[in-house]
Protein backbone atom coordinates (compact mmCIF):
# COMPACT_ATOMS: atom_id res chain seq x y z
CA UNK A 1 0.00 0.00 0.00
CA UNK A 2 1.38 3.52 -0.82
CA UNK A 3 1.32 6.02 1.74
CA UNK A 4 0.01 9.13 1.36
CA UNK A 5 2.49 12.38 -0.09
CA UNK A 6 0.85 15.71 1.36
CA UNK A 7 0.45 18.04 -0.87
CA UNK A 8 1.68 21.32 0.69
CA UNK A 9 1.68 24.87 -0.31
CA UNK A 10 4.53 27.00 0.59
CA UNK A 11 3.67 31.39 0.03
CA UNK A 12 6.52 33.22 0.61
CA UNK A 13 7.50 36.35 -1.74
CA UNK A 14 10.86 35.34 -3.23
CA UNK A 15 11.49 38.38 -4.83
CA UNK A 16 12.66 39.83 -1.26
CA UNK A 17 15.76 38.46 0.12
CA UNK A 18 14.05 37.48 3.72
CA UNK A 19 11.45 35.37 1.20
CA UNK A 20 14.65 33.64 -0.68
CA UNK A 21 16.26 32.70 2.88
CA UNK A 22 12.98 31.63 4.52
CA UNK A 23 12.39 29.26 1.50
CA UNK A 24 16.11 27.93 1.59
CA UNK A 25 15.22 27.14 5.30
CA UNK A 26 11.92 25.25 3.77
CA UNK A 27 14.20 23.26 1.69
CA UNK A 28 16.77 22.48 4.47
CA UNK A 29 14.31 20.87 6.75
CA UNK A 30 12.35 19.10 3.63
CA UNK A 31 15.47 17.87 2.70
CA UNK A 32 15.91 15.65 5.90
CA UNK A 33 12.83 15.06 7.19
CA UNK A 34 9.93 14.65 5.18
CA UNK A 35 8.60 14.62 1.16
CA UNK A 36 5.93 16.43 0.18
CA UNK A 37 4.34 17.16 -3.00
CA UNK A 38 4.62 21.09 -2.83
CA UNK A 39 2.72 23.64 -4.68
CA UNK A 40 5.57 26.83 -4.43
CA UNK A 41 3.63 30.62 -4.82
CA UNK A 42 6.10 33.25 -5.57
CA UNK A 43 4.62 36.84 -5.55
CA UNK A 44 1.65 38.39 -3.32
CA UNK A 45 -0.77 38.50 -6.65
CA UNK A 46 0.40 34.65 -7.22
CA UNK A 47 -0.88 33.90 -3.82
CA UNK A 48 -3.89 35.85 -3.57
CA UNK A 49 -5.45 33.97 -6.91
CA UNK A 50 -4.42 30.58 -5.42
CA UNK A 51 -6.24 31.43 -2.29
CA UNK A 52 -8.94 32.43 -4.40
CA UNK A 53 -8.80 29.54 -6.16
CA UNK A 54 -11.74 27.30 -4.21
CA UNK A 55 -10.94 24.11 -6.40
CA UNK A 56 -7.49 24.12 -6.16
CA UNK A 57 -7.90 24.94 -1.64
CA UNK A 58 -9.31 20.94 -1.68
CA UNK A 59 -6.71 19.13 -2.09
CA UNK A 60 -4.07 20.77 0.32
CA UNK A 61 -2.65 18.94 3.25
CA UNK A 62 -1.13 22.04 4.74
CA UNK A 63 0.31 25.85 3.94
CA UNK A 64 3.40 27.47 5.35
CA UNK A 65 2.64 31.08 4.51
CA UNK A 66 5.11 34.16 4.67
CA UNK A 67 3.59 36.42 2.32
CA UNK A 68 1.32 39.95 2.75
CA UNK A 69 -1.21 40.14 4.98
CA UNK A 70 -4.12 40.08 2.68
CA UNK A 71 -7.65 40.29 4.81
CA UNK A 72 -9.20 37.61 1.83
CA UNK A 73 -6.73 35.28 1.57
CA UNK A 74 -6.68 35.17 5.77
CA UNK A 75 -10.18 34.16 5.28
CA UNK A 76 -9.98 31.46 3.60
CA UNK A 77 -6.71 29.90 5.29
CA UNK A 78 -9.16 30.50 8.74
CA UNK A 79 -11.52 28.15 6.51
CA UNK A 80 -9.25 24.95 5.67
CA UNK A 81 -9.42 22.29 8.08
CA UNK A 82 -5.60 21.78 7.46
CA UNK A 83 -2.61 22.53 9.17
CA UNK A 84 -0.98 26.34 8.53
CA UNK A 85 1.91 28.11 9.96
CA UNK A 86 2.11 31.74 9.39
CA UNK A 87 5.20 34.02 9.80
CA UNK A 88 5.02 37.42 10.64
CA UNK A 89 1.06 38.25 10.42
CA UNK A 90 -1.34 39.20 12.95
CA UNK A 91 -4.32 38.00 11.13
CA UNK A 92 -8.37 38.78 13.41
CA UNK A 93 -8.92 36.21 10.31
CA UNK A 94 -7.09 33.47 12.18
CA UNK A 95 -8.48 34.45 15.88
CA UNK A 96 -11.37 31.98 15.21
CA UNK A 97 -8.69 28.75 14.52
CA UNK A 98 -8.92 26.91 17.89
CA UNK A 99 -6.25 23.97 16.12
CA UNK A 100 -3.91 23.20 13.49
CA UNK A 101 -2.30 27.00 13.77
CA UNK A 102 0.88 27.90 14.16
CA UNK A 103 1.96 31.77 14.12
CA UNK A 104 5.95 32.42 14.56
CA UNK A 105 6.82 36.07 14.65
CA UNK A 106 10.08 37.19 15.10
CA UNK A 107 11.31 38.98 18.24
CA UNK A 108 11.63 42.98 17.41
CA UNK A 109 13.60 43.84 20.44
CA UNK A 110 16.19 41.41 19.54
CA UNK A 111 16.29 42.15 16.03
CA UNK A 112 16.75 46.08 17.22
CA UNK A 113 19.08 44.96 19.70
CA UNK A 114 21.11 43.18 17.32
CA UNK A 115 21.45 45.73 14.60
CA UNK A 116 22.31 48.29 17.22
CA UNK A 117 25.38 46.01 18.46
CA UNK A 118 26.56 45.25 14.58
CA UNK A 119 26.17 49.46 14.17
CA UNK A 120 28.66 50.23 17.06
CA UNK A 121 30.38 47.23 16.39
CA UNK A 122 31.47 48.64 12.76
CA UNK A 123 31.90 52.10 13.66
CA UNK A 124 31.28 55.24 15.31
CA UNK A 125 27.65 56.78 13.67
CA UNK A 126 26.12 60.29 14.20
CA UNK A 127 22.52 59.32 13.44
CA UNK A 128 20.40 56.27 13.42
CA UNK A 129 17.24 55.29 11.57
CA UNK A 130 14.88 53.00 10.89
CA UNK A 131 12.92 52.91 7.27
CA UNK A 132 10.16 50.40 7.70
CA UNK A 133 8.17 48.32 4.78
CA UNK A 134 6.22 49.94 2.40
CA UNK A 135 3.38 48.50 2.86
CA UNK A 136 3.38 49.10 6.68
CA UNK A 137 2.88 45.67 7.71
CA UNK A 138 2.68 44.57 11.77
CA UNK A 139 6.17 43.38 11.74
CA UNK A 140 7.67 46.24 10.59
CA UNK A 141 5.88 48.75 13.02
CA UNK A 142 6.76 46.38 15.92
CA UNK A 143 10.51 46.60 14.93
CA UNK A 144 10.10 50.09 14.35
CA UNK A 145 9.23 50.87 17.68
CA UNK A 146 11.61 48.33 19.15
CA UNK A 147 14.52 50.26 17.30
CA UNK A 148 13.38 53.76 18.36
CA UNK A 149 13.27 52.19 21.93
CA UNK A 150 16.91 50.60 22.15
CA UNK A 151 18.16 53.72 20.29
CA UNK A 152 16.99 55.74 23.17
CA UNK A 153 18.13 53.81 25.64
CA UNK A 154 21.62 53.18 24.48
CA UNK A 155 22.92 56.10 22.53
CA UNK A 156 23.26 59.85 22.89
CA UNK A 157 21.28 60.55 20.11
CA UNK A 158 17.68 59.87 18.96
CA UNK A 159 16.59 56.93 16.23
CA UNK A 160 14.88 58.88 12.95
CA UNK A 161 11.91 56.92 12.07
CA UNK A 162 10.79 57.26 8.24
CA UNK A 163 6.99 55.98 7.67
CA UNK A 164 6.18 56.15 4.14
CA UNK A 165 3.13 57.79 2.92
CA UNK A 166 2.96 56.42 -0.76
CA UNK A 167 0.84 53.87 -2.13
CA UNK A 168 4.35 52.27 -4.35
CA UNK A 169 7.79 52.73 -3.86
CA UNK A 170 7.98 54.80 -7.35
CA UNK A 171 5.96 57.50 -5.68
CA UNK A 172 7.76 57.51 -2.01
CA UNK A 173 11.13 57.45 -3.84
CA UNK A 174 11.53 61.34 -3.77
CA UNK A 175 10.66 62.02 -0.05
CA UNK A 176 12.99 58.57 1.20
CA UNK A 177 16.00 60.52 -0.40
CA UNK A 178 15.40 63.42 1.22
CA UNK A 179 14.51 61.82 4.51
CA UNK A 180 18.07 59.66 3.42
CA UNK A 181 20.18 62.29 2.49
CA UNK A 182 19.29 64.90 5.50
CA UNK A 183 20.58 62.09 8.22
CA UNK A 184 23.23 63.37 9.80
CA UNK A 185 26.46 61.35 8.25
CA UNK A 186 27.95 58.92 9.14
CA UNK A 187 24.31 57.10 9.50
CA UNK A 188 23.30 53.96 10.46
CA UNK A 189 19.58 53.06 9.24
CA UNK A 190 17.88 49.27 9.32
Amino acid sequence: MKSHIPNVVIASILAEPAGQRKFAGFFSYLGTVHRWNLRVLRAQDEIAAFFADGKALGVIDGVIYSGRYDKTVFRKLASLPCPIVVMENESPELNRRTRNLVVIRNDAEEIAKAALRTFVEMGKYKSFAYVGDLSGQEWSKRREAAFAKTVAAKMPVQANIYSTLAASAEIDRPRLSGFLAGLERPAAVL
